[in-house]
């Protein structure tokens, strides 16, 4: 995360919010997924 400081001021905030958010978008769909398989498992075992 220290990179980003590297930038100016408005191409951080740029790259910062570009970061976060495909960040974000990965981790969501990352987590959508564990939560589908960890839902089938509970399923199956009940």
């Amino acid at each position: 995360m220290n990179l980003i400081f590297i930038f100016d001021s408005e191409l951080s905030t740029l790259v910062q919010t570009r970061l976060i958010a495909s960040v974000a978008t990965q981790h969501s769909a990352l987590i959508a997924h564990y939560l589908e398989v960890y839902i089938s498992l509970v399923i199956e075992l009940m």
